[in-house]
């Protein structure tokens, strides 16, 4: 990230509860959040009791810009304190109560959880509704990445090299629409300005010796092991040099007649290296990708759903080789194949690693934006197809899972990632309003 994202805090209390049980609490979770240095904290060190204090503390949050607020409930507290934030602060709010203390004296010392109640219900019936409540005794990571998710889309520079693949208008955007929920303008770039590219040398030289090194390579020729080489510096050069954090490229029809082979086998090993290219000129592929950068998962990449087995509960996801070669099973050959466009659709061929995996997808329909997510597990299967492929199984039914993909009108292309972050995308949808569709 360019910036540490801007967060506030503030502890709000009564007079009629523990509150120095609460400052003392308060006092360890400052300690907490201090600690994590990824962030830039902005901390009202004392509670809040009075409307006033309140008043003069959101002021201060504004005047420091920042990205998202943590009301803690110390205490159960004036319901007014809330509303007097949202009034001057139109940023997502974590609603955190504090678990309850032991009785003392047959008091409930807190009440914590019941002013997080109290400030949900006026937040929401004010139409106040990007709110997280959360009860717990430290800081929801999951708020956290949710707010890290839309920080990042807000300072993303992605760029499109040509258009999207011929006929897939179902993954054509509104560039504006993406601007005014995200924040990101998108630069566009032609397939020529990669053609022309001057690579370095020493870049060809070492993707060279890397290439030969991890794949069989007895279905290409010198020519073509020499066109991949070069393809990587070209593209890690552009991407670098224009400074982006993600691209989209038109990987078809025209790139195999334009360069001599299609980039797919180069997108895989530079996607082992953490940038992020979407195939097909898929741009809210390329956002969903982000998402999932963002949230820790490093090598995301763009899958189809190819086949479906109802016997076995399980789907096949399968790309044409630009899954990142970091991804390896360790069991299959790595390969370099031609596959297609006449010989000249150079591609990666491995099966993918085991494990949990996420699938996620930011899709857009008539300019508004949804989000589909889905998970399962990865097991093991045998390297019998060309291209980049996982056999995973699911929970629920497949057939489900499906119908609800077509139905929804959802796009073909799926961010698929390794880890666990369901619940930072659900949190995600209802902060910034965002319909969530769960496999």
């Amino acid at each position: 990230m360019k910036e540490k994202i801007k967060i506030g805090v503030v502890c709000l209390a009564r007079n009629t509860y523990d509150v120095e049980a609460a400052i003392q609490l308060y006092k360890n979770t400052q300690k907490e959040l201090n600690e994590k240095k990824e962030y830039h904290w902005i901390i009202e060190k004392e509670v809040i009791i009075e409307d006033e204090d309140a008043i003069k503390s959101a002021l201060k949050f504004k005047a420091e810009h920042i990205q998202a607020l943590i009301l803690i409930s110390g205490t159960f507290h004036l319901g007014t304190l809330a509303l007097k934030y949202s009034q001057y602060l139109s940023v997502p709010i974590l609603l955190w109560g504090y678990p309850e203390l032991p009785y003392d004296g047959g008091k409930i010392r807190l009440n914590s959880l019941c002013g997080v109640n109290l400030d949900a219900s006026n937040l929401y019936k004010a139409n106040k509704k990007s709110f997280h409540a959360s009860i717990r005794s430290t800081v929801d990571e999951a708020f956290l990445d949710a707010i890290k998710i839309q920080y990042t889309l807000n300072q993303a520079h992605i760029g499109i090299i040509g258009h999207h693949a011929q006929g897939f208008y179902n993954i054509d955007v509104d560039e504006l629409s993406i601007y005014h929920k995200f924040g990101i303008l998108i630069d566009h770039y032609e397939l020529n300005d990669i053609f022309h590219m001057k690579e370095e040398e020493h870049d060809v030289e070492d993707y060279m010796i890397r290439i030969k090194k991890i794949f069989d390579l007895s279905d290409i020729n010198e020519a073509q092991l020499s066109k991949t080489a070069i393809l990587c510096a070209k593209i890690k050069k552009f991407y670098h040099q224009n400074k982006l954090d993600g691209l989209a490229i038109r990987c078809w029809p025209e790139f195999a007649n334009g360069y001599g082979i299609s980039p797919c086998a180069a997108m895989s090993i530079l996607q082992g290296e953490e940038m992020l290219l979407a195939c097909e000129g898929d741009i809210d592929g390329l956002i969903s990708m982000m998402v999932h950068q963002a949230l820790g998962l490093k090598t995301p990449f763009l899958a189809d759903l190819s086949q479906i087995d109802q016997g076995q509960n399980t789907m096949l996801l399968w790309h044409c080789g630009v899954a990142p070669i970091t991804l390896w099973d360790g069991v299959s050959i790595r390969s370099l194949d031609t596959y297609f466009a006449q010989n000249r659709g150079l591609t990666t061929g491995f099966v993918l690693k085991q494990g949990h995996i996420e699938l996620l997808r930011f899709d857009s329909v008539h300019g508004k934006y949804r989000i589909y997510t889905c998970e399962g597990t990865v097991i093991p299967m045998k390297k019998e197809l060309r291209g980049t492929y996982a056999l995973v199984q699911l929970k629920v039914p497949v057939d489900e899972v499906f119908n609800k993909i077509v139905e929804n009108g959802i796009a073909h292309h799926f961010s698929m990632s390794y880890g666990h972050v369901q619940e930072a995308i659900q949190i995600y949808g209802k902060l910034y309003n965002i319909p969530i569709i769960k496999c």
